[in-house]
């Protein structure tokens, strides 16, 4: 899985994330098609585009920084007696 700060991969995710969370913008062209019938103001349709994108943004921020808070696994002493330490399979002993 690639990072979110990674040479331009961060417009990629967000596109995917768009693409696949769109259900979620369903309020909002609800909210276009009452401005059209009803004429409530087009502000109502633009502030839940608005909260739907700013929920992806803030979904992919935590995620990018969870992912960096890993810690690798320091170097361990190898103890299994029967793992070759020199990389050779097969000896002439």
């Amino acid at each position: 899985m690639k990072n979110v700060g990674a040479g331009g991969s961060f417009f990629l995710s967000f596109f995917i994330n768009i693409l696949l969370t769109a259900e979620w913008s369903i309020p909002a062209w609800i909210l276009l098609a009452l401005h059209f019938i009803l004429h409530i103001s087009i502000w109502w349709f633009v502030g839940a585009l608005a909260v739907w994108i700013l929920r992806i943004l803030i979904g992919m921020t935590i995620i990018g920084l969870a992912s960096k808070c890993s810690v690798p696994d320091p170097p361990k002493e190898n103890k299994n007696p029967y793992s070759l330490s020199n990389g050779v399979i097969f000896s002439n002993k």
